[in-house]
């Protein structure tokens, strides 16, 4: 059909109606405009990417010491978030999805093959590479039974406007509607079902968009402040115990140890490697579901980064060519990437002269160690992380968190009549989050020393371990919990299918209706999830 820039005006009624054109939102239309469902995508942007939507109601962050800016953790525009996503895909883990009795609220009411058939479909849609090896990392020189591997494949094109865009503009059972704002939904006479949406243009005009079933795709929080307005407007929609807007969720990730393998070789494994059709993957390590559950942990993945700059013991003439280029005054721009930034600002500086030693070792071997590194600056958001003779990396975690009912999102009041409500956070991590990161890089350590394989030097004594990992902890960019989705209005605010309890035809394609959070980055799920749904729509049309 065609791209708007306004919303649609001539009364049509779509068959599915999707706000949102982010990953989730462009998996749930895609799909239903190929089982020729007459679709339309509302989105607040335009095609090209901004920060976070002025036309938005405003969001107001408590403590942004741990939840990112949402001009950096949002995009408005076509394409959403997938235009600032690193690409990298994982999926969630069977034990995510069970009632663990060490972490409280968890349990899915759908299972984990439920939504892993959908894993091979989610990774053609994000084009992320072999759909077999998703859930499997394969051998690994770490043999020891209390650890398994998991690769990390990467799509190879991160921004799904690119991607799809072509197909959306030529496609005839699809509208897209740029510069498009839903600003309140409309229930009818019983209360249980959406009319209509009304829908505000750039111009400030504002029309009533109808179809049969809505699917709310406008990223974690816009979706929940939308409902939230909807429970406010209609508050028959929502038992008073409604989870709504509680259990906000993300996960923790930071570096307190190096990894240090003593045959350097070894190490190899767990770096950056192109499978067969040149698709990149890394092998994270993780603690078996047995460990998890006999020691009451959290999930967590680890991978191998870049050790900091500023130790020379890194043996890497590359990384102490550009530590020391970035020491003199005017030369710091050398490293047109940011993640490369971060590297630099190593926190113990060491001699300048293990650095030299490094450079000694000849011309030809800085030259190769330093093009191997930067390859994928230019065109990827890939960490950096290349070979070093030393066997030293940083240890990265990322890990998951526990439900809390007291970390929660609600709406503001609205400034005036003509305005609509903005919403407050409040993100909180526990104590319990912290102690699961260090316990979990305790078993690790034991299992690499089992193994004769490596050990793990930590950064901080143990009395600072606690305090260091709350330090790194920040997120919101992970939207995660806050429309959760359960086996009962009490326990959810989505059923199995993401329908909205209490309404027939509303639903929501989210990361924000996981109950818990796994250590896998959602987005590959969370399309998994979307494609699902897509599915049960067609099956009900």
């Amino acid at each position: 059909m065609s791209i708007l820039h306004q919303p649609p005006g001539d009364g049509s009624v779509f068959d599915v109606c999707v706000i949102g054109s982010g990953p989730a939102g462009l998996a749930v239309a895609l799909a239903c405009e190929a089982g020729n469902l007459s679709t339309l995508i509302l989105e607040s942007g335009g095609m090209k990417q901004r920060g976070v939507a002025s036309s938005l109601p405003p969001i107001r962050v408590l403590n942004r010491s741990v939840h990112a800016a949402l001009d950096i953790a949002t995009r408005e525009g076509f394409g959403g978030t997938s235009r600032a996503w690193g690409g990298l895909c994982v999926p969630l883990d069977p034990i995510d999805f069970e009632a663990r009795d060490w972490v409280p609220h968890s349990g899915w009411p759908i299972t984990y093959p439920e939504l892993a058939r959908w894993y091979p479909e989610a990774a053609g849609f994000l084009d992320s590479g072999r759909k077999d090896l998703l859930a499997d990392g394969g051998e690994s020189s770490l043999a020891d039974e209390e650890t398994v591997t998991q690769n990390g494949y990467y799509a190879r094109k991160a921004s799904l406007a690119q991607v799809y865009g072509a197909r959306v503009r030529h496609s005839k059972h699809l509208v897209l509607c740029l510069h498009s704002t839903v600003t309140g939904m409309d229930c009818d006479a019983t209360g249980e079902r959406i009319s209509s949406l009304t829908v505000r243009g750039r111009d400030g005009s504002e029309k009533h968009v109808r179809a049969r079933r809505y699917v709310l795709a406008c990223g974690g929080l816009r979706s929940t402040a939308l409902l939230l307005q909807l429970g406010r407007d209609r508050c028959a929609c929502f038992p008073a115990e409604t989870p709504l807007g509680r259990y906000y969720m993300g996960h923790l990730a930071g570096e307190i140890a190096t990894v240090v393998f003593p045959d350097p070789m070894r190490a190899a494994e767990y770096l950056y490697k192109s499978d067969e059709r040149g698709f990149i993957f890394q092998k994270r390590i993780k603690l078996a579901d047995s460990v998890q559950r006999t020691s009451r942990i959290l999930n967590t993945d680890f991978m191998l980064r870049l050790p900091p700059l500023a130790d020379g013991r890194h043996g890497s003439p590359a990384l102490s060519l550009l530590q020391l280029l970035a020491l003199i005054p005017g030369l710091g721009g050398i490293a047109q990437s940011n993640r490369l930034s971060r590297t630099l600002d190593g926190r113990d500086p060491i001699s300048a002269s293990a650095h030299l030693r490094n450079l000694a070792v000849s011309p030809l071997t800085t030259a190769n160690d330093l093009a191997a590194l930067l390859r994928h600056v230019p065109t990827r958001n890939l960490p950096l992380l290349s070979f070093n003779r030393s066997g030293r990396y940083s240890l990265r975690y990322h890990a998951e968190q526990i439900p809390n009912p007291d970390s929660r999102v609600s709406l503001r009041d609205a400034a005036d009549e003509t305005s609509f409500p903005g919403l407050e956070v409040d993100f909180r991590y526990s104590d319990d989050d912290a102690l699961s990161v260090i316990r979990s890089h305790e078993l690790l350590d034991q299992a690499l020393r089992r193994d004769r394989l490596g050990y793990l030097e930590y950064r901080h004594p143990p009395d600072q371990r606690f305090s260091a990992v709350l330090a790194q902890a920040s997120d919101g960019y992970h939207q995660v919990g806050t429309t959760r989705m359960g086996s009962s209005p009490r326990l959810g605010v989505v059923d199995r299918d993401c329908r909205v309890y209490g309404m027939d035809n509303l639903y929501l394609a989210s990361s924000s209706v996981f109950p818990t959070t796994g250590s896998a980055n959602p987005t590959f799920p969370t399309v998994a999830l979307a494609l699902r749904l897509a599915d049960h729509l067609a099956s009900i049309h």
